[in-house]
C-alpha cells in the first residue's frame, strides 16, 4: 500500500479557503465560512448574524465594534486578533482558543458553553489570553469563574446523573477519583476560596479560634452550670482571648501546650495561605 492510498483511507478533504487582506464592507447573515482562515482580514461597525466561523483560523483580524448574533465559532483559534468594541450574543464558543487577542472577556461570559467541563476549558483559555495582554481585572474575574466551573463539572461527575457523567464514570477507579477531586477542591474552596476570596480565608480563621475557644472552656473544670451569668461569660471571655494570644504568638503561662502547638500550627499555615492571596494579588498588576 502506498503512502497516498494510506491517507484515502477513513479521511474526508476539507477545502480550505483563505480570505488575505481582505476587509468586509457590509453586514452578512446566514453565511457559512467553515475552515477558512482570515489572514490580515477586516471589518468595523457591520453586523454577522448566524453565521458559521466553525473551524476557522482569524490571524491578524481586526474586527472593531462588530456584532455576532447567533454565530458559530465552535474549534475556532483567533491568534493576534483585535475585536475591540465587538459583542457576541447567543454566540457557540466550544472549543475555541484565544492567544494575543484583545477582545472583550465579559462579552464572552455571556455566551459560555452549557457543559461545565467545557465552560472551564474556555474559561481558562480565556484567562490565558487576558493575562496575555494584561488585562488583570479581567482575568480575576476569569478564574473565578474557571473555578466554579470546575467545582460544577465535579459536583456532575461525582452524582454521574447525566448520561455524559454516568458513561464516563462509571468505572470505580474514575468514581472514587472524582469523589477524591470533588472532596479536595470542597476542601481548598471552604478554606481559602482557592486563594480568590480572602474574606473566607478571615472567616476560616475566625472559625477556628472559636472552636479552641469552645474546647478550652469544655475542658476547664472551673466553667459548671454552678456560674451565674456574669461569671460565665467572664469566664468564656478569658478562655477566647487566651487563645487569640496565643494564635498570634504571646502564650499565657498556663495555656495547655499541645493546644498552644495545635494553635501555633494553624498560625503559620494561614500565614502561608495569607502570603499566597498576597501574592497572587500583586502579581496581576
Amino acid at each position: 500500500m502506498t503512502h497516498s492510498d494510506a491517507l484515502d483511507i477513513g479521511i474526508e478533504n476539507k477545502p480550505v479557503h483563505v480570505l488575505q487582506d481582505v476587509f468586509f464592507t457590509e453586514s452578512l447573515e446566514g453565511q457559512s465560512f467553515q475552515h477558512v482562515q482570515f489572514n490580515n482580514t477586516g471589518a468595523k461597525e457591520l453586523k454577522f448574524e448566524n453565521c458559521d466561523f466553525r473551524y476557522c483560523t482569524f490571524d491578524r483580524a481586526y474586527f472593531h465594534k462588530c456584532q455576532f448574533i447567533k454565530c458559530n465559532f465552535t474549534g475556532s483559534r483567533f491568534v493576534d486578533s483585535n475585536f475591540r468594541g465587538a459583542s457576541f450574543d447567543g454566540c457557540d464558543f466550544e472549543y475555541t482558543t484565544f492567544r494575543t487577542t484583545l477582545i472583550d472577556s465579559y462579552e464572552l461570559l455571556r455566551n459560555l458553553p452549557a457543559w461545565p467541563n467545557a465552560r472551564r476549558e474556555l474559561l481558562r483559555i480565556l484567562r490565558l489570553n487576558a493575562e496575555s495582554i494584561g488585562d488583570g481585572k479581567a482575568a480575576k474575574i476569569l478564574v473565578r469563574e474557571e473555578l466554579a466551573a470546575s467545582r460544577e463539572h465535579l459536583k456532575k461527575a461525582r452524582q454521574a446523573k447525566e448520561k455524559y457523567y454516568s458513561t464516563k464514570y462509571r468505572p470505580l477507579p474514575k468514581r472514587l477519583q472524582a469523589y477524591w477531586q470533588s472532596l479536595a477542591v470542597w476542601v481548598d474552596w471552604h478554606l481559602w476560596g482557592h486563594g480568590e476570596y480572602p474574606w473566607r480565608l478571615l472567616r476560616t480563621i475566625m472559625l477556628g479560634l472559636v472552636v479552641a475557644g469552645l474546647y478550652r472552656i469544655v475542658c476547664d473544670s472551673n466553667v459548671t452550670w454552678g456560674l451565674t451569668a456574669r461569671e460565665a461569660v467572664s469566664a468564656s471571655a478569658s478562655h477566647f482571648l487566651d487563645v487569640a494570644q496565643t494564635f498570634v504568638g504571646v502564650i499565657p503561662d498556663d495555656f495547655p501546650s499541645g493546644l498552644a502547638a495545635t494553635l501555633s500550627l494553624f498560625r503559620y499555615v494561614m500565614l502561608g495561605l495569607f502570603i499566597s492571596v498576597l501574592y497572587k494579588r500583586l502579581s496581576r498588576r
